[in-house]
């Protein structure tokens, strides 16, 4: 175009330069506004549920790392269908209710938490009494929810919880007690704690200006 004349070839080239240009900026915008929303779902989970749900949220980008398009989409939400079901459960509320008319143990302080890699969570009654190798006693509350108790125990050494009490104390009857575990509900209601319709709208709204700053500039 140097002398003044437009010609195909040229003019084909700026025009796919252009496109380039383009594509790679939506691309960056897109991608940049995809992590900004994944950042504020994240804090906004690990406040509410805790960091094993934070890490349960992802993003992706399509295409994928290396490529650039104008039709550059990213999704942002629950790596796996448990997560979604869990993460909707609190964005919704609901009501989770036993199954055949059981009960649903809730735990209650006294329960230790799991060793291992399941540690941090709190046990089942199956593996309570796995733990102290004693079956957890039915306690009915007229008028209120029942309990799962466990007795004869004693406050550990450290004063952290309990442990089953030995053949010889329970034999000399001294110093052991009975300790709640569970409480027995029906259903449990979940109340809504999350709110992600605010960060979709905040960070759509952002997006154009992010395309427009990874635009090359003249």
């Amino acid at each position: 175009m140097a002398d003044g004349i437009i010609r195909p070839g040229d003019w084909q080239k700026w025009v796919d330069e252009q496109r380039g240009a383009l594509a790679r900026a939506v691309t960056t915008g897109v991608t940049a506004a995809a992590d900004g929303l994944l950042l504020e779902m994240r804090q906004q989970v690990r406040s509410a549920l805790g960091e094993r749900m934070a890490r349960a949220v992802g993003r992706e980008v399509f295409p994928r790392k290396g490529r650039v398009s104008l039709r550059t989409v990213a999704t942002v939400g629950a790596r796996s269908k448990r997560g979604q079901v869990a993460l909707q459960a609190f964005l919704d509320g609901a009501e989770i209710r036993s199954r055949g008319g059981q009960y649903l143990a809730i735990p209650l302080p006294a329960v230790p938490k799991r060793p291992g890699r399941g540690g941090g969570r709190k046990m089942t009654p199956v593996e309570v009494e796995a733990a102290f190798n004693a079956e957890l006693r039915f306690v009915p509350r007229p008028g209120r929810a029942p309990l799962l108790v466990l007795d004869n125990v004693v406050a550990a050494a450290n004063r952290r919880g309990f442990r089953q009490a030995t053949a010889r104390r329970l034999a000399q009857g001294r110093g052991t007690v009975t300790v709640a575990m569970f409480v027995l509900v029906r259903s449990v209601r979940l109340g809504k704690r999350l709110d992600f319709k605010s960060l979709y709208a905040k960070w759509l709204a952002e997006l154009p200006n992010l395309i427009e700053r990874a635009l090359p500039r003249s």
